[in-house]
Formats: structure tokens, C-alpha cells, sequence
């Protein structure tokens, strides 16, 4: 159904809000629920959307006297304007403008299920164990509940591996967190992370590197998790080339580093980053396997495995 859209009043501040999740509701699929900016249009459009009444369901997100629980702190923005995302992404829905001022690459549910909860679980993972990534919200386009990872400007991703093998970029600054990425998308099997699945852009001095996209990581391929090594997969063959290129460039400390902070991580802190999230992006059954693992013996067995892979080459 698409959205109707109106002029966005001056007086209205862009503003960050905290979402109520509780009780869940069905919603409708978002590229049905969203349509993209007329042609013609000028200026910021917004949805018109009910807002959301702090009535009924009991107390949901809200405790007495409006204080927001610990447990659903997980901030949100909403989506001025929305355009389908047109650029060759595989799982992106929509590029949205929010009313923070920022756009956001927006993926639901409409081509895996399971696609926010992982985006939004590997990105903040990813980031407790020393990883860099865009900021990332949950998107409220037309009251449907989205991931959303913040663009990026200022890179190249159809080309940063040629400037580092020209010199333009050093690689050496980028090889610590190429090897923090690997032991990473291994942990989460990530095989998807082909070259252009980096940001690489500049910073105060010399570049950046982050990580982004885990549509294909985590859920994606049931749960728990299979068996490593890869198959040959868009990861590998990244790594592959790169070796290639500039020779056997991982750092163990740095790939210890993360596996190290990945043992560390307890299941207390996983479920704070699940209740974070709407609780629709998730099933019960799904929350309670993801908690079962982590506190199971498998974990760290997988986490071993990934240590005696990279170090012996068997995985990569």
C-alpha cells in the first residue's frame, strides 16, 4: 500500500525517538507499506503516520511515569522520504531520509526474515569486539520497524584495492583490520564479504576501513551456525585475491584480538542487543537457540576452530 506523503512543517524538528515494542503487532511488509518521493516533488516529505498511543497493551516500553525500561533502549528514527533502492544492492529495500538528516540503507523482511535482526546483531556485536562500522538505527517507515545502516560517503568501492595497489592507499594501515573483518565474518559466517563489502575512505589521516552488510551472515543460513571451513564463497575468494595482491598480510594479534573478545562476550550481553530490537524480528523459539548456543560449549569450540584455521591456512 503506498504512503501518502505531506509537506514537512518548518516548525517540526528533526528528532530521534525512542520506539515502543511491546506488545508486538503484525505489520505490513515495508516495500509495500512505502513509496518513494514523487517526481516533481520538492522539499522533505514525510509519511503520515498515526502516532503511536501510549495507551492499551499495559505499560509496553513505558514504565511509571514514562520512564523508558533499560531492556528497550534501542533508538530509532523515522523516515521523512524513502526511494527503492536502485544500485545494485542484492537485500536493500529502500534508501530512506531521516529525521535526523541522515540517510539509511533500509533492509526488512522482504527478502529473508531473519535480515534485520542479523544486520543489526553482527553490526553491534561486530563493533563490542573491535570492529568499525557505519552507525546503525531501527527505522520506523510508516510504522514498519527496519534496519537501517547510515551511508557512507567519500569512497570508492569499486576500486579501493586498486589505489592500495597503487600506492594511493597504504595497505599496510588497512591489513589489522582486515584480519579483525576475516575472524569476524568467520565467527558469524559471513561468506559474502567480496571487496566491495568495505568502506574504505578518508579519515583525519590516511583512511578508514569499515565493516557493513551481514545480510548474508547468521540466520541467513539456519541456526546454529555451520560447520567451518567455508565453502568457496565470496569471502574466500576476497581473501584469496587480496593475499595475491599484497601478500600474506593478516595479523594474528589482531585476529586474536577479536576472537579473544568474542569468548568474553556473555550471553547477558547478547540478549541486551536482542531486546534492543522489535520484538517482531524474532521468534521465541529463535531468542531462546541464539541464547542456548551462546552459553553452550559449541560457541567456543567454533571459536577455537576459527583460531587453529587462520593460523594453520586451512580455513582461508
Amino acid at each position: 500500500m503506498p504512503i501518502n506523503w505531506r509537506k514537512q512543517s518548518p516548525t517540526l524538528p528533526p528528532a530521534i525517538r525512542l520506539i515502543r515494542f511491546w506488545p508486538p503487532a503484525p505489520r505490513p511488509n515495508l516495500v509495500e507499506a512505502v513509496g518513494s518521493r514523487r517526481e516533481g516533488q520538492s522539499g522533505d516529505y514525510v509519511a503520515r503516520t498515526t502516532p503511536r498511543s501510549r495507551g492499551g497493551g499495559g505499560q509496553g516500553a513505558m514504565g511509571k511515569g514514562g520512564r523508558i525500561d533499560n531492556h528497550l533502549s534501542g533508538l530509532s528514527v523515522t523516515a521523512r522520504w524513502c526511494d527503492t533502492a536502485n544500485e545494485g544492492t542484492a537485500d536493500c529495500a529502500l534508501f530512506c531520509r531521516c529525521d535526523d538528516g541522515s540517510d539509511y540503507a533500509v533492509k526488512d523482511t522482504s527478502k529473508h526474515p531473519c535480515h534485520p535482526h542479523s544486520e543489526y546483531l553482527c553490526t553491534k556485536l561486530g563493533e563490542m569486539v573491535g570492529l568499525a562500522s557505519p552507525p546503525v538505527r531501527i527505522v520506523d517507515v510508516n510504522g514498519v520497524l527496519a534496519f537501517g545502516s547510515r551511508w557512507e560517503t567519500g569512497h570508492e568501492p569499486d576500486g579501493w584495492w586498486l589505489k592500495a595497489k597503487s600506492g594511493e592507499i597504504d595497505f599496510a594501515s588497512l591489513a589489522p583490520t582486515l584480519s579483525r573483518i576475516l575472524a569476524f565474518d568467520l565467527f558469524v559466517h559471513n561468506d559474502d564479504r567480496h571487496l566491495k563489502n568495505y568502506i574504505v575512505r578518508a579519515q583525519r589521516t590516511g583512511v578508514a576501513l569499515l565493516a557493513f552488510d551481514y545480510s548474508r551472515a547468521w540466520l541467513w543460513h539456519g541456526f546454529p551456525p555451520p560447520s567451518l571451513p567455508f565453502p568457496l564463497c565470496a569471502t574466500v575468494q576476497a581473501h584469496r585475491f587480496l593475499k595475491q595482491e599484497f601478500g600474506d598480510f593478516l595479523s594474528a594479534d589482531d585476529v586474536a584480538h577479536v576472537l579473544r573478545n568474542l569468548r568474553d562476550v556473555s550471553a547477558v550481553r547478547i540478549e541486551s542487543l536482542i531486546l534492543e530490537q522489535p520484538r517482531e524480528w524474532l521468534t521465541n523459539e529463535q531468542r531462546d537457540g541464539i541464547l542456548n548456543w551462546w552459553q553452550s560449549g559449541d560457541r567456543l569450540s567454533r571459536i577455537d576452530q576459527i583460531e587453529g584455521g587462520i593460523a594453520s591456512g586451512a580455513f582461508l
